[in-house]
């Protein structure tokens, strides 16, 4: 992919996000194989998209609160773009009760699909 699709792409995900259809962004823009990782020593992720629609659907079924979700796109390179999300919600998922940060994701690009994407964030 060129730089300027890769770009296109990632503003699209970011717009459809921003605009409560985040279920249908993951479904346009992961490969059906994709791999997430929390950062560098976080378990990859199984399953690939099917797995990772589902998990974002209990997500997003517990969600209780939403004050920030934002994400601008802040690097673009050769088959790679990262967002910069910024994050303030509240959730009934053990664990997720309380997030306040800003991510870092990394996607890896093929074929107008992300293959891997690796999130890198210090919780508050």
């Amino acid at each position: 992919m060129t730089h300027e699709e890769i770009k296109t792409a990632a503003n699209g995900l970011i717009s459809m996000a921003h605009n409560g259809k985040i279920l249908e962004a993951i479904d346009k823009y992961s490969d059906d194989n994709i791999v997430t990782q929390e950062g560098v020593t976080g378990k990859p992720s199984e399953g690939g998209k099917k797995k990772l629609l589902e998990n974002y659907k209990i997500f997003l079924d517990n969600m209780t609160e939403v004050n920030t979700y934002k994400g601008k796109l802040v690097s673009v390179g050769e088959n790679v773009s990262a967002i910069e999300w910024e994050l303030d919600f509240k959730n009934n998922l053990p664990g997720w009760e309380v997030i306040k940060l800003t991510e870092i994701a990394v996607q890896e690009w093929k074929d107008g699909k992300i293959t891997r994407e690796t999130f890198f964030y210090n919780p508050q």
